[in-house]
Formats: structure tokens, sequence, C-alpha cells
């Protein structure tokens, strides 16, 4: 569970997986919300991983 909480593994994990979303779904009628999406996760990620680790 510590391992998959931690940022260095989950963002190569994360950008194998939009560009695969990507080149799975080209055409896309909202292109922009993928990364947006995956930047609020890791962003996310990060402010609980900070906040366990400053509480």
């Amino acid at each position: 569970m510590a391992s998959r909480l931690h940022p260095h593994g989950t963002r190569p994990a994360a950008t194998r997986r939009s560009g695969a979303a990507s080149a799975r779904r080209p055409s896309g009628s909202l292109p922009g919300w993928r990364p947006l999406l995956a930047a609020i996760g890791v962003v996310a990620l990060l402010a609980v991983a900070l906040h366990l680790l400053y509480r």
C-alpha cells in the first residue's frame, strides 16, 4: 500500500496510463479532461503524502 502511494512509483504509471488512453482514443470530445484529471490526481496524492508525513 505504501509503495503504491509513493509518488515516484505512481507518476510513471500515470503517464503510461494516460499515454495508452490517448493512443487508444486519439479523437476525444474533451481532450483537456485527461491531463487535468491526471494533474489533479498527482497534486492530491502529493498533498495526502505531505499531510501524512508532517501531521
